[in-house]
């Protein structure tokens, strides 16, 4: 997974460290240190930045089931459930022949 620049992102959209947090369902704390070199934001968030930066409507809304902490990025949980939602509402379900 590449590296990336939250600092660039959260600045691209115009948005404070809190208001990009509040939206993306970060932690302000967390957005600080990945910004100031103290941390490197692990893979699975790395990756929700690389949407942020591509398609921020897709994962605009924290309440949308989009992972709402570092913890859950990290353990991947909560994506999979919001990918799932997402997959079983584009495919319709298989009918029996």
């Amino acid at each position: 997974m590449p590296d990336v620049d939250v600092r660039r992102i959260r600045e691209g959209q115009g948005l404070t460290r809190e208001e990009f947090a509040e939206r993306y369902g970060l932690q302000v704390r967390a957005i600080q240190e990945w910004e100031q070199g103290r941390r490197k934001p692990e893979p699975a968030v790395r990756a929700y930045m690389l949407v942020i930066k591509n398609q921020p409507a897709a994962v605009r809304r924290p309440d949308s089931g989009v992972a709402r902490t570092v913890s859950e990025m990290a353990s991947g949980e909560t994506l999979l459930r919001h990918s799932s939602t997402i997959v079983s509402q584009a495919v319709p379900p298989a009918t029996a022949p």
